[in-house]
């Protein structure tokens, strides 16, 4: 895939809007410039391809840097999903370790102490391990 592709598919409306409105802005400031430059003397045919060229360039930079950002924020979704991952994937194997263990053993009562806490724990993750981990900055299981 050519690299304007993959450029143009990482743009966004929203992205190009805010390009558009900083070129307008550039532009009118360079302008009101360039009508006091004309009030001094200086013409304005010497100054509007200034203005174009500078809406130009700071509409690019910012395309530039809010698609970055964009990706930097793809970056940070993927890297909260991971921590969500990582942390039922912890306590899930610390639930079923129990129980793995214990389906081999000839006591009932036994087993449905353990299967009870296996419940329990499991509902503990969904319940308050879950909703907190998008929270942290780091793994808490290292």
């Amino acid at each position: 895939m050519s690299r304007m592709k993959r450029f143009s598919r990482q743009l966004n409306y929203d992205i190009l809007t805010s390009a558009v409105i900083v070129g307008l802005v550039l532009f009118a400031i360079t302008y009101v410039c360039d009508a006091i430059l004309y009030s001094l003397g200086v013409a304005a045919a010497k100054t509007i391809l200034n203005d174009v060229a500078i809406a130009l360039a700071g509409a690019v930079l910012l395309v530039i840097f809010l698609s970055r950002s964009r990706k930097n924020q793809i970056v940070e979704q993927a890297k909260a999903r991971a921590m969500v991952v990582e942390a039922v994937s912890h306590y899930v194997r610390d639930v079923f370790t129990p129980l793995a263990l214990v389906m081999s053993s000839q006591d009932t009562a036994e087993r449905l102490r353990i299967l009870d806490m296996a419940t329990d724990r499991v509902d503990h993750v969904l319940s308050q391990v879950l909703p907190t981990v998008g929270t942290a900055d780091k793994s808490r299981h290292v």
